[in-house]
């Protein structure tokens, strides 16, 4: 087993792509070789034959092409038959002569146009050739030939002098006589890319890079032999040394012309396998070429598609050239009854090159669509109003029918008017009177043209922006979409009903005036809920604002809520608005809505105080309860000062840590005060002089712990009394 080394490109864009060499063997003078192939080749049962003539491009002569369809006149596929996998076979025999011709191999098969783009290949073609060269047109391989008679020549004396010594020149001569005039140097089998093009009429696939593959191998094959051959030339016998002697220097010569084609063979290198290729020809070829052919659905009549098959040589591919080739094989499938011609729409129309002359042509349709919808190749005549046949190119003014005819279809028709030609006067430019108006509300173009004629208005593209009729007298007004903007170029053309357009005038639109802005309101609008949590708050909003000209501008207004998304006024909840207020030809301004719930007015209740610890020094800490949240004040009713505030938790607990400073005796007051602000009654106390063992609440004294505590108290409220006197 061996494996080719990938090859660099060749001249004439031949490359020798790595493939797996399956096997070569020598046999005489045949060489057979092998290259990748997907499948085992073998022979199509039930074949479809049929010939043609040849082409001066064929590669082989007697080509026949076949497929395995199983398709026959009897034996037809339907329209709705779907796809089938279908082989062609192409196969034929060596030329006679090896020409020399221009252009790539190429093994290619024509789609019949019935099937244009219902086939489609489904992979690689695979070949099957031999190969036959005529080695005395390559230089190369003629200097090796010469190398190797000049050997046998020079030797020969020294052999008849030498009756005593062997020489076996066998192998040399029979590998010098595989490289002497046309050979059959063998084949081989190989695969090559099916390509689908001309419009889905010709399935093709290059054969150049697989001939070249095999003759490589086959040629680099003989000459291997031939050099292992001469380097196992030696004499033997008396006077041996004498012959090996000679033959050193006349090995070397032919070593050296064979390393001359065998070396760039091998690396893939100079231009020897061109030169070989182009002296070389096929012998007996098999080609498969594997398709899909979708059986189409809008066959009217029965169809024998014939698939013309052929392996040529040429420097392009015509698909008219290559539909004559010598391999036709026939696919034949069945119409459907069913189907009918659809008559074209509307009526054909001509004109003729003045009034009264007899020399219109009318364009006809070549095909119409059948009531599937495939093209329908169709012919036409043209009838006048009498019936009778007239000939296209020699029409008069008036009406005629034009009758479509299809094999298989019943016939269809079409009126075609033909008339005179029209006016091709064109109308004067028209006159732009004058160009009025804003880009808020639009402009209007005035002035005159052709009476009855079409006015057009473009912009500076070239678009059409305003159209309309000159009257009786040329008067025209047209107006245009403000959004054609301030200072535009106009161009204005009138069209008469022939169709001849005018010169064009330019205009231009005038400036925009500067225009007055909605000038917003200034600080919040206010509303009031009905109560705490109610929705039906109605704010008071405006019907007029100034615009910055000082004028009052009615507009109209929409609340909406942080979302964005529009509310009823007389509906509202507490929260923030926004108001947007509208006018024709103004933006939109905004303005603040907040809506509050009602004050609360209800004070709370007086707040208790129900325990008093500490003492002057460390400060005093006075605890009880009010209305949850509200805050409660401790104050000196004689001075006013604050000594104390905190927050009521929620469950009605406050705890006030007083000044230090603060003497027993002193009278104090406590409030409670809500969110809203209102204040409760106060509840009044007295720091009392005795704070270790007792607490002292609206009560009185709740526990004591010594009688000396009781007498420094009583003593203070002595003096505190005495101090009231």
């Amino acid at each position: 087993m061996e494996m080719q080394k990938q090859k660099p490109p060749r001249k004439k864009n031949k490359i020798i792509t790595k493939r797996k060499v399956l096997s070569a063997t020598m046999s005489g003078t045949l060489l057979m070789t092998s290259v990748v192939i997907p499948t085992a080749y073998s022979l199509l049962s039930n074949q479809i034959t049929a010939q043609a003539a040849a082409l001066n491009i064929d590669l082989l002569q007697n080509i026949t092409s076949s497929n395995n369809s199983g398709t026959s006149t009897t034996n037809r596929w339907t329209s709705n038959s779907g796809s089938h996998n279908v082989d062609f076979t192409i196969s034929g025999g060596a030329l006679a002569n090896i020409s020399v011709l221009p252009g790539t191999r190429y093994a290619t098969l024509v789609v019949p146009p019935e099937l244009r783009g219902y086939v489609a290949a489904t992979g690689n073609t695979s070949v099957s050739t031999n190969i036959t060269i005529d080695f005395n047109k390559v230089a190369l391989i003629t200097a090796i030939v010469n190398a190797g008679d000049t050997l046998i020549s020079d030797i020969a004396p020294l052999l008849s002098s030498n009756p005593l010594v062997t020489l076996n020149l066998a192998q040399v001569t029979q590998q010098l006589n595989l490289l002497r005039g046309i050979q059959d140097i063998g084949g081989g089998t190989f695969t090559s890319t099916t390509t689908l093009s001309n419009e889905n009429a010709l399935l093709s696939a290059p054969l150049d890079d697989g001939v070249g593959h095999i003759l490589s191998l086959n040629v680099k094959t003989i000459l291997q032999n031939l050099e292992t051959a001469v380097n196992n030339l030696n004499a033997t016998g008396t006077g041996a040394i004498a012959v090996n002697a000679a033959l050193t220097p006349l090995k070397l010569v032919l070593n050296g012309a064979i390393d001359d084609v065998l070396l760039p063979l091998t690396n893939g290198t100079g231009n020897i396998l061109d030169l070989l290729l182009n002296v070389s020809a096929l012998g007996d070829t098999t080609i498969t070429i594997p398709t899909k052919i979708t059986a189409p659905t809008t066959i009217q009549s029965n169809i024998d598609a014939n698939f013309v098959g052929s392996a040529v040589q040429t420097t392009l591919l015509d698909v008219n050239i290559l539909s004559g080739a010598n391999g036709i094989s026939y696919v034949y499938l069945a119409g459907d009854v069913n189907l009918t011609l659809v008559a074209p729409t509307g009526d054909l129309t001509a004109t003729t090159s003045a009034v009264g002359a007899a020399d219109a042509t009318a364009t006809l349709p070549t095909t119409l669509k059948n009531s599937a919808g495939a093209d329908i190749p169709v012919t036409s005549k043209i009838t006048n109003a009498s019936g009778t046949a007239v000939t296209n190119g020699q029409l008069t003014a008036g009406t005629y029918t034009v009758t479509y005819s299809a094999t298989g279809y019943d016939d269809v028709t079409q009126s075609l008017v033909v008339s005179d030609p029209a006016d091709t006067t064109a109308p004067s430019a028209p006159v732009v009177n004058d160009v009025t108006g804003n880009s808020t509300n639009g402009y209007t173009v005035t002035g005159t043209a052709e009476p009855g004629s079409t006015v057009t208005v473009k912009d500076e593209t070239g678009t059409p922006i305003g159209t309309g009729t000159a009257g009786e007298t040329g008067d025209y007004s047209l107006t245009l979409p403000g959004s054609v903007g301030p200072n535009a170029p106009l161009t204005v053309t009138a069209t008469d009903e022939a169709g001849n357009e005018s010169d064009p005038t330019s205009a231009t639109t005038p400036a925009d005036p500067v225009s007055p802005v909605l000038v917003a309101p200034t600080g919040n609008l206010t509303a009031t809920t009905s109560a705490a949590g109610a929705a039906d708050a109605s704010a008071t909003l405006p019907t007029t604002l100034k615009n910055s000209a000082g004028a009052d501008i009615p507009v109209t207004s929409k609340i909406t809520n942080n979302s964005g998304i529009a509310v009823t006024n007389g509906q509202l909840s507490k929260g923030t608005y926004k108001v947007i207020y509208s006018a024709s030809g103004y933006k939109d301004v905004t303005q603040n809505l907040v809506v509050s719930d009602p004050a609360d007015t209800t004070a709370p209740e007086a707040p208790s105080v129900d325990t008093i610890t500490g003492n002057t020094d460390t400060g005093y800490t006075v605890g009880g309860k009010g209305e949850p949240g509200s805050t409660i004040t401790i104050k000196n009713p004689a001075t006013g000062e604050v000594l104390g505030t905190t927050i009521v938790d929620k469950d009605g607990n406050y705890s006030i840590k007083l000044p230090t400073g603060v003497k027993p005796g002193t009278q104090l007051s406590a409030t409670a005060t809500d969110a809203a602000g209102n204040v409760s009654d106060s509840t009044d106390f007295i720091i009392p002089a005795l704070t270790s063992g007792m607490a002292i609440g609206n009560s009185g004294i709740i526990w004591v712990v010594s009688i000396s505590q009781v007498v420094n108290y009583q003593q203070q409220m002595v003096q505190t009394l005495a101090g009231l006197v």
